[in-house]
């Protein structure tokens, strides 16, 4: 068993003891990959970038839940969850070469912002909301607590109003 823990450990899973039982979960990194390449895949660098800090800057915010994985899974908090891109972000199965390549350089970006990358933007420890600019934004009460603080790629980014 010692054998199978460790190397869950250099990998992804992390192994829970719950009542005797362990269950396997899905690691920071592996959480914030999968939303990066379902949110962001057609991004530029920094627009991913702009995705995995937006997550960490929530588990800083008091108005979030405290940790990656509740951050991601919290209700509302990412439209990916369940998508397509989703399913394929967890199966390699599902990914062809060039989606595998595009899977692997969010992964990278998602080290980079881990190990603390600055991305030299204003604002960028703010940063908890981006928007696909091709989709109307929704006008409601949390949107209305944000404001625009600059524009990546096909999208808008928001931090908290001051």
């Amino acid at each position: 068993m010692v054998f199978k823990l460790s190397r869950f450990l250099a990998g992804f899973m992390i192994p829970v003891i719950v009542g005797g039982a362990i269950l396997v979960r899905d690691s920071k990194e592996k959480l914030m990959t999968r939303v990066v390449y379902s949110e962001a895949a057609t991004q530029s660098e920094l627009g991913r970038e702009i995705v995995a800090k937006s997550i960490l800057n929530r588990v800083k915010n008091k108005d979030y839940l405290s940790n990656v994985r509740d951050v991601v899974y919290q209700k509302n908090n990412f439209s990916c969850i369940g998508s397509n891109n989703w399913k394929e972000s967890k199966f390699r199965i599902f990914r062809n070469d060039y989606e595998e390549r595009v899977f692997q350089e969010c992964k990278q970006t998602v080290k980079n912002i881990l190990r603390g990358k600055r991305l030299g933007i204003p604002r960028e420890d703010e940063i908890i909301a981006h928007h696909d600019n091709s989709i109307e934004k929704p006008n409601d009460r949390y949107w209305n607590t944000l404001e625009k603080v600059g524009e990546i790629g096909d999208f808008s980014v928001y931090a908290p109003k001051n």
